[in-house]
């Protein structure tokens, strides 16, 4: 028997170095493929086809807000968790408000987080909120315990809510109606009150910037209709990135008499010219700081433009369900 030894600088063994050091490229590739991704998530934006739904590290503040709505009863309740990054680490503020009554407790907690896959926004005992699961508790009189059953997602996979400013890096502020709809079961305790809710309607959204919220924004959404897919949800503001500056409007419907007409939905949430919109739940706001509102089922025509707001006289003023007059 005879032993060879061939050396690796030998021509039969260069495919296997040739392929030792392409595999160290192309790992390399992945990483560095990963860690520009990583980047650029960090600045607010997502490649088209990318999910907005994970935190995105870096980014001051990100809002996640849940509202349901049994028709039945006109009842309404708001969620949300505003999950802000801090020089001394990061912190939440907490929102519970329901209709009718006013009921209004706010509350900062001292932890939050967020989900790094998929979503959820968490802090503490006092919230946790998913895509099956929403709890909160500020409070013996202030809790919210339901379950979310046939949920209707974003149908959307190439852009979010925000469209193609979706990708448009370190913008201050990001908008994405992420669930459309779904049956929501549970109890809620406000003030006194326990309610139990069967089969009421949910809407949930996330908004998240580089510098928290813009200078000035608008926002609405209206859900709780007679006819379960229809849903409105818009928001806009001043948006910019360096040297863009801009002022948009983005908006979804599955609704079909608001949807065909795009020019009826236009800048400040104050201003709503659908009828269809004022027969159901609806809250609308515009400020310079964080206004809250919510919607439901598909988005069939998101898409965003320029505001203008039509001449109030032309509008009718939808019925706000929340009216503030508590807070903790």
């Amino acid at each position: 028997m005879v032993v060879r030894w061939t050396s690796l600088n030998s021509r039969p063994n260069r495919p296997v170095r040739q392929r030792v050091v392409s595999c160290f490229t192309s790992v390399g590739a992945v990483y560095l493929f990963m860690g520009l991704r990583t980047w650029y998530r960090s600045t607010g934006a997502d490649l088209p086809f990318q999910s907005p739904l994970p935190a995105h590290p870096g980014v001051a503040m990100e809002g996640y807000f849940w509202r349901i709505t049994e028709p039945a009863t006109g009842r309404v309740i708001i969620a949300l968790n505003g999950v802000n990054r801090g020089p001394y680490g990061p912190w939440a503020a907490l929102g519970f408000a329901a209709h009718p009554g006013g009921f209004l407790c706010v509350d900062a907690h001292p932890t939050a987080s967020a989900d790094h896959v998929g979503i959820g926004a968490h802090a503490g005992d006092a919230f946790h909120g998913d895509d099956r699961r929403l709890r909160v508790d500020l409070g013996p009189d202030a809790r919210l315990d339901v379950t979310i059953d046939d949920p209707l997602p974003w149908p959307h996979r190439a852009f979010g809510g925000s469209s193609l400013f979706q990708s448009v890096p370190a913008l201050n502020q990001y908008w994405h109606p992420w669930l459309l709809g779904g049956r929501v079961n549970g109890t809620a305790t406000v003030g006194d009150e326990t309610w139990e809710l069967h089969d009421a309607q949910i809407y949930a959204e996330k908004n998240w910037g580089r510098e928290g919220f813009p200078d000035s924004w608008w926002w609405g959404q209206a859900q709780g209709f007679e006819e379960r897919d229809a849903c409105v949800a818009f928001a806009g503001g001043q948006v910019h990135s360096g040297p863009i500056r801009t002022e948009v409007t983005a908006w979804s419907s599955g609704c079909p008499e608001v949807a065909s007409s795009a020019s009826e939905i236009r800048g400040s949430a104050r201003c709503m010219r659908s009828s269809t919109m004022n027969d159901g739940c609806c809250t609308a706001g515009a400020s310079g700081g964080r206004s809250t509102s919510p919607a439901r089922r598909r988005a069939q025509h998101p898409t965003s433009f320029p505001c203008r707001c039509p001449p109030r006289s032309a509008t009718r003023r939808a019925h706000s369900s929340i009216s503030p007059a508590r807070s903790r």
